[in-house]
């Protein structure tokens, strides 16, 4: 087939100087080559490079504006959220130390919630126990070793059954605070007591889960430290 009858005639400056058919493989080439109306309208990068409108550069900048407010929105509530967690955290480990220094220290009132005052509070009972402490070794006939040594050598505990929860030794009395088996336990307990020299008066006791209080006998000076 001759393809010479498509090329482009109504240019002057082309002219045909062979008569030869250009082959099926070479027609894109030439097409390519040799202007047309059609091809010179026909333009793929059509306003790539023109100037933007004033509406376009104004959604750019609403998208822009967008972009940024919902960034630094973002970064606000993240920050909000770990604020409040971190909050609640510490919130909560200052409930169990609160409850943990009440559990240590039961003078503590109860309804003393602020850490501060707590603290305050148990460091008051340390050093008034202390205070008592030091009272009872400044005097050798009054010592508290001397009265918890008694406790120890008058009790058995495998006998009755013996569980100590607490100790509190004042100037003239011992309160402790205990579990025994049973009712029969508990009566040899206060009876083995009421045996000591060294304690004026036992407050009895019904409930084998009891805190008792021992009046101590003040002993009398022979005039020899």
């Amino acid at each position: 087939m001759n393809f010479l009858t498509f090329l482009p005639t109504h240019d002057r400056t082309i002219s045909i100087k062979t008569p030869h058919p250009i082959k099926s493989t070479q027609i894109m080439s030439v097409s390519i080559a040799l202007p047309s109306p059609e091809t010179e309208r026909f333009n793929l990068r059509q306003e790539e490079f023109a100037l933007p409108t004033e509406a376009q550069l104004l959604k750019q900048l609403l998208v822009a504006c967008f972009l940024v407010i919902a960034l630094f929105g973002s970064f606000t509530a993240y920050t909000i959220l770990q604020i409040h967690a971190l909050k609640s955290e510490a919130a909560e480990l200052e409930s169990e130390t609160v409850a943990e220094i009440k559990e240590r220290f039961t003078k503590i009132d109860d309804t003393q919630d602020d850490l501060e005052d707590v603290i305050e509070a148990a460091r008051t009972e340390v050093q008034e126990q202390e205070r008592l402490l030091s009272a009872f070794l400044r005097s050798p006939s009054s010592s508290a070793l001397n009265y918890l040594l008694e406790l120890t050598t008058r009790l058995d505990p495998q006998a009755l059954g013996l569980q100590m929860k607490q100790i509190t030794i004042t100037e003239n009395k011992i309160i402790f605070s205990a579990r025994v088996r049973d009712y029969d336990a508990l009566k040899i307990l206060e009876y083995d007591l009421s045996q000591s020299p060294l304690f004026k008066n036992i407050t009895p006791q019904e409930d084998p889960d009891f805190t008792m209080e021992i009046t101590l006998a003040q002993r009398k000076s022979n005039g020899t430290r």
